[in-house]
């Protein structure tokens, strides 16, 4: 059995994760008919409940990093190995085989997936399934591929070129053996991919020419005893407890995440008040992913005006009517946004038009991209109320700042941007200390694109429905009015945009492992910090200053509470307070023991 190098280091929970991101989106294929009972049970299962990509993870293991999941374990019950040959004569699409060394074989696992979407779509996938898209380096090996494929139209492999570059696996195996058909490659630089036909052989494609077949491999081996990792958890030979795919002995015992400071620079965070915040939510300010050296930075809860109306001379239809939100939790957000170096760490492709420039944003990447990515890193998108509360940075303003100043903007309209991207960071941040909030690239968000409503949202997540997802920030090249917190942009989901697409990534904070709760303000001893409830209205401030009646050194009546008996019943156990009544003419203190 031979391993072949991994595609990048992909953290443990990744393949479920991606997974569950993506489970309405993609329909399962159908299970071997001579496959014994049980297993038509388990086809019956996963053809009722599972989506392509977790139905996708059932077909082996890719690398000891990348997890599957309790779905793909099960699915996996249904492969069928090669019962005399190293060879496969008739597989049904969506079904997963192993090539075993005792028949000629790698002892690796293959299985083709319908539905994919381009080359790229197609290797995020397979990564977040736990495999890669496959190396063909043999006539044995493209004749199992080739049997997957016959029941198609055609499927992707795992070949690709750029520019004035030779063609290359996308695992890092060596390019030799190739299988072209008659013709081919007949395109260069102007059909990077390629896809073999019912046939067997090879043609080189172009990105526009959607598939939305692939054929993965996997073949990790993540303790080196010669054998794929994803049989031995299915024999029970190797135990995986937490279910995700990875075996116990090869778990990573390192946190992902790491604090980079604990507590808000106040040259930075300027405002007080926000700072309190962060440093009684019992979360570090800043953290760094120690897998791609992305870093967050954390955006407090809050309440804030969403959208604009008539008195903003930019506003638009679109953004509103303008509405009240409350955010009661905190959120991470990636301190820029993803670089073209991050999104190469992360998947290993190279999308971007304006290319090569490392600490440049990355753009031409689909929203179906972004999320793949995200979820292989435990990543979401931000709402679009998450989004725009932590653009604003606690101004009511439609920009943080003087928008030059801020943002790389307005190519052709007077902007301060040139031809193209600009290296991240190097504009003035927020009051959260995030960077390039508005201009450079167009960042996703989780939200379905719909219309605003004027009524308060609590914690709001869009539409339950939908087609178009949405776009916020502006770009390099967009005049000004596209360029503030309240601007809005429908995108397709599989859309890749024109040089100016891009993303930017939040972490929900429970996930990171670095809360600390003797860090929280939470004067009432419930264990939860007390800004959200006051937000969430479960406890009253009367006097808006961020304390909780119940928790104030001096408690007003009847302006706090409406008798003296209900503050005597509002202090804790074993505290103090002293209760100010005030009526008319009539003031007087006491105090109160809890």
């Amino acid at each position: 059995m031979s391993a072949r190098r991994p595609f990048s280091d992909i953290p443990d929970a990744s393949a479920l994760r991606l997974a569950q991101s993506l489970r309405a989106q993609m329909p399962v294929t159908r299970t071997l008919a001579r496959t014994r009972r049980a297993t038509a049970l388990f086809a019956l299962f996963l053809g009722l409940v599972l989506p392509m990509t977790a139905a996708s993870r059932f077909m082996g293991a890719s690398q000891s990093d990348i997890p599957r999941s309790p779905e793909m374990q099960m699915k996996s019950m249904a492969a069928v190995a090669l019962a005399t040959s190293g060879l496969i004569t008739s597989i049904a699409a969506g079904d997963a085989v192993e090539w075993r060394v005792a028949d000629g074989g790698n002892g690796h696992w293959y299985g083709l997936t319908e539905n994919a979407g381009t080359w790229d779509q197609m290797r995020l996938l397979a990564a977040g399934a736990a495999g890669e898209l496959v190396s063909i380096l043999t006539d044995g090996e493209n004749e199992v591929v080739r049997s997957l494929v016959a029941a198609s139209s055609g499927s992707w492999i795992g070949a690709s070129k750029s520019p004035q570059q030779p063609w290359r696996w996308a695992d890092g195996s060596t390019w030799g053996y190739t299988h072209w058909c008659p013709g081919e490659p007949c395109c260069g630089d102007g059909e990077p991919y390629v896809y073999m036909s019912v046939g067997g052989c090879w043609d080189d494609h172009n990105q526009t020419q959607t598939l939305r077949r692939g054929v993965i491999e996997w073949s990790s081996d993540c303790n080196n005893d010669g054998i794929v990792d994803y049989g031995q958890i299915l024999s029970g030979s190797l135990a995986d407890t937490n279910a995700n795919g990875v075996p116990d002995t090869c778990e990573l015992s390192v946190e992902p995440f790491e604090v980079v400071a604990l507590q808000p620079d106040p040259a930075i965070v300027s405002s007080a008040d926000v700072r309190a915040r962060i440093e009684g939510s019992g979360y570090p300010w800043k953290i760094r992913d120690r897998r791609n050296g992305m870093e967050f930075v954390l955006v407090p809860p809050g309440r804030f005006v969403m959208g604009s109306d008539s008195s903003d001379p930019e506003s638009v239809a679109d953004e509103m009517p303008a509405h009240e939100v409350i955010l009661t939790n905190p959120l991470y957000l990636a301190k820029t946004e993803v670089t073209q170096g991050e999104w190469f760490t992360m998947t290993g492709t190279q999308p971007s038009y304006f290319g090569n420039q490392p600490n440049n944003p990355v753009e031409r990447v689909s929203w179906l991209d972004a999320v793949g990515a995200a979820s292989m890193y435990g990543y979401r998108l931000p709402t679009e109320a998450e989004w725009e509360h932590a653009c604003r940075g606690e101004v009511a303003n439609s920009r943080y700042g003087p928008l030059n100043e801020i943002a790389w903007w307005g190519n052709g309209f007077g902007g301060t941007s040139g031809w193209g991207t600009n290296p991240v960071g190097t504009k003035a941040a927020n009051v959260f200390g995030l960077h390039d909030m508005i201009g450079n690239v167009w960042e996703y968000c989780q939200d379905y694109w719909g219309q605003y409503g004027a009524e308060t949202l609590m914690n709001p997540t869009g539409p339950a429905s939908g087609t178009d997802r949405v776009g916020r920030s502006g770009d390099w090249y967009w005049p000004a009015v596209g360029n503030r917190a309240t601007y809005r942009l429908s995108v397709v989901p599989d859309g890749v945009g024109l040089a100016s697409n891009g993303v930017r990534y939040a972490v929900t904070p429970g996930l990171t492992g670095l809360y600390d709760p003797s860090r929280i303000q939470d004067c009432n001893a419930d264990g939860i910090v007390d800004y959200g409830q006051i937000l969430s209205g479960s406890l009253a401030d009367t006097n808006a200053n961020g304390v909780p009646d119940i928790c104030e050194s001096t408690i007003l009546v009847p302006s706090q509470y409406p008798t003296i008996q209900a503050a005597i019943d509002a202090v804790p156990a074993n505290s103090q307070r002293t209760v100010q009544v005030a009526a008319g003419t009539y003031n007087e203190s006491f105090s109160l023991n809890g």
